[in-house]
């Protein structure tokens, strides 16, 4: 009994110094720790400061960074990646602004070609049949009384017809009077005449009913002064079949024929302006034009006929004396 007292109290002995070993290691081990944190903590001066043989390098522009810490791009890849976000969406914003630009011209340049190779656009102007165009003609010389706004077809079959058969006309008869041109051809004369009244009187009278308020548009003009140039027609034709005997038929055409086809439009453009004085004003103004292009057709080549039949006269009276002169003299020898 006596022994087993002393080893147990052995025992505790060796436990109690075991204890105090652990807890004393345990402070060492604290203690190096917060050693080598303060040593860690150091700043870089102290340790050039303790370090004899440090060297301070000057050159680099960039500053140098502590250790543990990193560069704004290094330290925030979300706002690196908004950056290139963006930067991609401008380019792609760019991208498509500039290929719809493109695009759209590209349709109106497209569109503005097909406009004159399109056969299909002109369709709806020349699509009249022949009866139709005998009737309009038959038309453009009976004018009504403008009660109500009367209607004007718009198409441009009709009056081109009867503009080419007015250069033809007008073709003819300056040959048949020997007409000369110093500058162009007789060809080109004719159709600058012919087609210059006809596009230049239908812009001045669509302006006229602009600003006189006529309710008329400028094809329904076109066809209107196209149709009336039938009257054109016939008269000059007559002219250039009767100038070397007398004018009195063209005189009677320009009166009928003329006056009809004049009244035609005067009462086309009253009947479709609302004020009456404006009507009148734009009826007169389009009638006094139109009989007075008949009268340029006429006396532009008038003289020409003159002169055709007096250097005609002085022909044969030359030819007369060339023939009589053989004569004269076989009697006075």
């Amino acid at each position: 009994m006596a022994n087993t007292g002393a080893d147990n109290q052995d025992h505790q002995v060796l436990l109690a110094s075991n204890n105090h070993n652990i807890v004393s290691d345990l402070k060492n081990d604290d203690f190096m720790k917060r050693t080598d944190s303060s040593n860690s903590s150091t700043s870089s001066w102290d340790l050039l400061a303790n370090d004899n043989a440090a060297i301070i390098d000057l050159g680099s522009e960039t500053p140098s960074l502590a250790s543990g810490q990193q560069s704004p791009s290094s330290s925030n890849p979300q706002a690196k990646n908004e950056d290139d976000f963006m930067q991609a969406m401008r380019n792609k914003i760019m991208e498509e602004v500039g290929g719809q630009v493109w695009a759209a011209g590209k349709n109106h340049a497209r569109k503005f070609f097909d406009l004159y190779s399109n056969i299909d656009v002109l369709r709806p102007y020349f699509d009249v049949e022949p009866k139709d165009v005998l009737v309009r003609l038959g038309q453009s010389l009976v004018p009504r009384k403008p009660v109500k706004p009367q209607t004007v077809a718009g198409e441009l079959y009709g009056p081109m017809m009867v503009v080419m058969t007015l250069i033809a006309l007008l073709l003819f008869s300056m040959k048949h009077s020997g007409h000369t041109v110093q500058e162009g051809t007789l060809m080109g004369t004719a159709i600058g005449v012919c087609f210059g009244y006809w596009v230049g009187a239908s812009g001045f009278y669509y302006f006229l009913s602009y600003l006189c308020n006529s309710h008329i548009t400028l094809l329904q003009i076109f066809s209107l002064v196209g149709y009336a140039l039938f009257s054109h027609c016939i008269c000059i034709f007559f002219a250039t079949l009767t100038h070397g005997a007398s004018h009195g038929i063209f005189f009677l055409a320009l009166i009928t024929l003329g006056g009809l086809s004049s009244l035609k439009i005067f009462a086309v453009f009253v009947s479709r302006t609302w004020s009456k004085q404006h009507g009148l004003t734009v009826g007169g103004i389009a009638a006094t034009i139109h009989l007075l292009f008949l009268l340029y057709l006429h006396y532009a080549y008038h003289s020409t006929y003159e002169e055709a039949l007096t250097l005609m006269g002085n022909r044969q009276k030359r030819s007369t004396l060339i023939d009589l002169m053989p004569s004269i003299f076989h009697k006075s020898s």
